[in-house]
């Protein structure tokens, strides 16, 4: 009797998933460009609403010395804190960097205040106190912040013929930029007498190029999230129509400083480079040669310099340069 031979059991595996695969295959293959093209939507979608992300944690608020003011605006309110009203006296506005808080500029506004300043401090949206944004991004956040600023001069009195400055921290002096360019659509016309930019942020290209490393997105989709992120910018922003690509959201398309500014910058900057503060010089240069003060300041980091002696030593010394050079 001859015996049958007997297949190896990965033979046998291979036969039956084969047999398998094709039965499969046979049954699903009509729909699988549907599936594939639903998995593309889900994913450059996801890869979408990642860009326009707000920060998974909050900074506590500020509950001494300062007065809490929330203020009403299309989103819900937008929490605010000042120092003091004095009608006869300058105002700092101050704006925090990404995942802060106006906890952190309260050190920062002690030159002001040192030198009679009033002061209100502003917790983005996403932020803080404040409302959140479903999709967050800096031009909803300014308009956001425009209408508290129109709320404080026409309820609680903040004059409007008073200078006015304005102290941005990363985020909040990319919100400064955009601010000194939409400036007209205030209620109110405000004194801007001058700008503090402590390692601004100065453009959402390198934001956008840092967001695909971040979520390994292959070269070949940017194109198709970069036109998303444009669309979807635009049904967030229909106001906004001079941001049509993504250089427009750089300065100084994004906008751009007219009164004297003083950059103090970290150096190195650990969180934004180089190119940002690079940029600001430039830009300042070609269009409004010297309105720049610039310094460097190796023992300053971009985050937790909240508490900086020598940055409130500068600040205060420029403030009484700007004031010497107004008498």
């Amino acid at each position: 009797m001859v015996k049958r031979p007997v297949n190896p059991v990965w033979v046998e595996c291979f036969l039956v998933t084969s047999l398998l695969g094709i039965s499969i295959w046979n049954n699903l293959a009509p729909w699988i460009p549907f599936a594939v093209g639903g998995t593309w939507w889900l994913y450059i979608n996801t890869m979408t609403r990642w860009s326009f992300r707000s920060p998974s944690s909050r900074k506590e608020p500020i509950t001494e010395h300062w007065v809490s003011v929330r203020v009403q605006t299309d989103i819900g309110p937008l929490q605010l804190y000042h120092s003091s009203i004095n009608r006869n006296a300058p105002l700092v506005l101050a704006c925090h960097g990404w995942s802060s808080g106006s906890i952190r500029m309260t050190d920062r506004v002690q030159p002001f205040l040192d030198r009679g300043f009033n002061a209100v401090l502003i917790d983005l949206p996403s932020h803080g106190s404040s409302s959140s944004l479903s999709f967050w991004s800096a031009e909803q956040s300014v308009s956001v912040i425009m209408q508290a600023v129109n709320v404080l001069i026409e309820e609680f009195g903040f004059s409007t013929t008073v200078p006015v400055m304005y102290y941005g921290h990363s985020m909040g002096g990319f919100v400064g930029f955009r601010i000194s360019k939409r400036r007209d659509e205030l209620h109110h016309r405000l004194e801007l007498s001058g700008w503090v930019m402590e390692s601004p942020m100065t453009g959402y290209s390198e934001i956008f190029e840092e967001t695909c490393r971040m979520l390994k997105l292959p070269k070949i989709f940017k194109p198709s999230l970069q036109h998303r992120v444009m669309n979807r910018f635009k049904r967030l922003n229909p106001a906004a129509t001079d941001i049509n690509t993504l250089s427009d959201a750089d300065i100084p398309a994004w906008g751009i400083l007219h009164e004297p500014c003083l950059l103090v910058q970290a150096d190195p900057d650990e969180r934004l480079g180089a190119t940002h503060y690079e940029r600001l010089i430039h830009q300042m240069e070609l269009q409004n040669k010297g309105l720049l003060t610039t310094r460097m300041l190796p023992s300053l980091h971009h985050t937790g310099s909240h508490n900086h002696p020598l940055r409130n030593k500068i600040v205060g010394e420029w403030l009484d340069d700007i004031q010497h050079n107004e008498r």
